[in-house]
C-alpha cells in the first residue's frame, strides 16, 4: 500500500513540476511575443500619424529644396505637431540620404547614411525600417538619458504618387511604454498562472480519483493471483496425486495382462487373445498420459531455477538408452552415439534433461521401422551443448509439421505407426528447452526420417 501511495505522489509531483515548467516557458514565450505585437502596433501607429500630418503640413518641395534654412521652419512645425511624452525627438532626410532638418543644427547637411547604402536603398523603396537601441550604454550625446529607443525610418509620400521623396526619423522614447508593456505582460502571466493552476487542480482531482481506483483494482487483483496460485497449487497436488495413485493399479493391470497373454493362468484362444491386446493398449495408452501429467505437474515457474546441477550430457543419454536397450532390440534398430571433442558438463536440472533426452529417442524408436538406425550426436557448438537425433523412420508430412510443438498434436502417420501416444511429449520437450533458453528445431522428409536439435547455453 505504501508504494502504491508513493508511486501517485511521484505522479503529482512530476506534473506539478511539469506544469510549472511549462507555465514559465509559456508565459515567457507569450510575454516576448505579446511586446513584439505591441511595438509593432505602436510602430505602425506612429508610421500612420506621421504620414498623415506630412502630407498635410509639407510639400515635394520641402525634401527636395537645397536651401535647408527656408524650409526648417516647416519641418519644426510638424516636428512640435507630432511630438509627444513617447516622440521625443525627429530627423528629416532628403532623398539622398542627407540631414535637412534636425533639433540639433550641426547635423544639417551631413549625408549619415554613407556605410548604409543598402539600408537607404530599402527606406526609399517604400519599406519602414526600425531599430531598438540602448543610448544609455552608448557615447551618442543627442540621445544619452534615455534606457531604449525605438528609432523608426518613415519614407515619405504624397498622395497620387509612389516616389518617396524623403524620409523622417522618428526617436520613441521606450521608457514610457516600458511600464505598460510590463503590467500588461504581468497581467498576462498571472492569468497564464491562474489557468495553469486551475488545470492542475482539476488534472489533481482526475488523477487521485483514478489512483484510488487503481489501488482498488490492484488489490483486487492481488488477492486474485493468491487465489489463483492456492488454486494451482491444490490442482498441481491433486493431478500428481491423483496420478501416482491411478500409477499403481495401472501397473498391476499391466503386470497381470502379460501374465494372461504369456499363458501362465492357462491358454487362451485367438478371440480372447485379441480383447486382452487391446485392454493392453488401452491400459498403455493410460499408463502414458499418467506419466505426462506427472511430467506437466512438476513443471512450474520455478522448476528451472531448482535443484541445478552440472551434468554430464553424455552420461545422461547414456543412461537412458540402458533403459530403451530392450526396445531397441525388439525392433532390431541400430543406434550410433558420437561424443564429439571436450564436452563440457552442463548446468541444469538433471531431472528436465532425463525427460527431454528420453522423449526424443523414445520417439525415434517408435517411428523408425524394424532394422532402421539411429545416429546421435553430442557436441559443442561456440558456447552451446547441441544435441542431435537422426532416425530413418517415417518423417513427418510437410503439412503437419508447423503444429509438431502444439498440444495434444501427433502427425496422421504417428497415429497409424502407433495409435498409443498423449501427443504432449514434444510440447514438453519444448517448455524444457525455452526454460533453460535453450532451442529446438527439426528438419523432417516423410517417409526419409527426421532430425531433431537442441541447444543450451554453458553459462546462463
Amino acid at each position: 500500500m505504501k508504494l502504491k501511495i508513493s508511486l501517485v505522489q511521484k505522479v503529482f509531483i512530476s506534473l506539478f513540476i511539469i506544469f510549472v515548467i511549462a507555465g514559465f516557458l509559456l508565459s515567457f514565450i507569450v510575454s516576448r511575443e505579446l511586446k513584439n505585437v505591441f511595438l509593432a502596433q505602436q510602430q505602425k501607429n506612429v508610421v500612420e500619424f506621421v504620414l498623415k500630418q506630412s502630407n498635410q503640413r509639407l510639400s515635394v518641395a520641402d525634401f527636395k529644396t537645397a536651401d535647408y534654412a527656408s524650409v526648417a521652419l516647416h519641418f519644426d512645425r510638424l516636428f512640435q505637431e507630432i511630438k509627444t511624452e513617447e516622440i521625443i525627438r525627429i530627423k528629416v532626410y532628403n532623398s539622398e540620404g542627407r540631414v535637412i532638418f534636425s533639433d540639433k543644427k550641426e547635423l544639417i547637411g551631413q549625408k549619415l547614411f554613407q556605410n548604409e547604402e543598402d539600408e537607404l536603398n530599402n527606406i526609399l523603396s517604400g519599406q519602414v525600417v526600425a531599430d531598438i537601441t540602448a543610448p544609455i550604454k552608448t557615447e551618442n550625446v543627442y540621445e544619452k538619458g534615455y534606457k531604449q529607443l525605438m528609432e523608426i525610418y518613415v519614407p515619405i509620400t504624397f498622395a497620387g504618387s509612389k516616389e518617396v521623396v524623403g524620409i523622417i526619423e522618428i526617436y520613441f522614447n521606450l521608457d514610457f511604454l516600458s511600464q505598460k508593456i510590463q503590467e500588461t505582460q504581468l497581467r498576462f502571466i498571472y492569468a497564464i498562472i491562474l489557468i495553469f493552476a486551475i488545470l492542475f487542480a482539476i488534472l489533481f482531482l482526475i488523477v487521485r480519483g483514478a489512483s484510488r481506483k487503481l489501488i482498488e483494482q490492484s488489490l483486487r487483483l492481488e488477492e486474485d493471483i493468491k487465489k489463483e496460485k492456492e488454486y494451482s497449487s491444490l490442482k498441481d497436488e491433486f493431478i500428481s496425486m491423483a496420478s501416482h495413485q491411478l500409477r499403481t493399479p495401472s501397473s498391476s493391470i499391466k503386470w497381470f495382462l502379460e501374465l494372461l497373454q504369456g499363458g501362465d493362468f492357462g491358454r487362451l484362444e485367438t478371440k480372447q487373445l485379441e480383447i486382452i491386446k487391446d485392454i493392453h493398449e488401452s491400459n498403455e495408452k493410460m499408463i502414458n498420459i499418467i506419466n505426462t501429467l506427472l511430467i506437466i505437474s512438476k513443471i512450474k515457474p520455478d522448476f528451472f531455477d531448482q535443484d541445478q546441477t552440472y551434468n554430464s550430457p553424455e552420461e545422461i543419454t547414456q543412461t537412458v538408452i540402458n533403459q530403451l536397450k530392450e526396445k531397441l532390440a525388439r525392433k532390431n534398430i541400430n543406434l550410433e552415439i558420437n561424443i564429439g571433442k571436450a564436452l563440457l558438463k552442463i548446468k541444469s536440472r538433471k531431472e528436465a534433461l532425463i525427460i527431454v533426452v528420453e522423449n526424443l529417442i523414445d520417439n525415434a524408436i517408435d517411428y523408425t521401422p524394424p532394422g532402421g538406425k539411429i545416429l546421435i550426436d553430442l557436441l559443442m557448438d561456440n558456447n552451446n551443448l547441441l544435441f542431435r537425433i537422426k532416425d530413418t523412420g517415417i518423417g513427418i508430412p510437410k503439412s503437419e509439421q508447423i503444429k509438431i510443438f502444439g498440444k495434444f498434436f501427433r502427425a496422421q502417420n504417428a497415429i497409424e505407426q502407433k495409435n498409443v501416444g498423449s501427443g504432449l511429449g514434444l510440447c514438453i520437450v519444448k517448455k524444457i528447452i525455452d526454460g533453460f533458453h535453450g532451442q529446438i528445431w527439426f528438419e523432417s522428409e516423410e517417409g526419409k526420417g527426421t532430425t531433431f536439435y537442441f541447444t543450451l547455453p554453458l553459462k546462463r
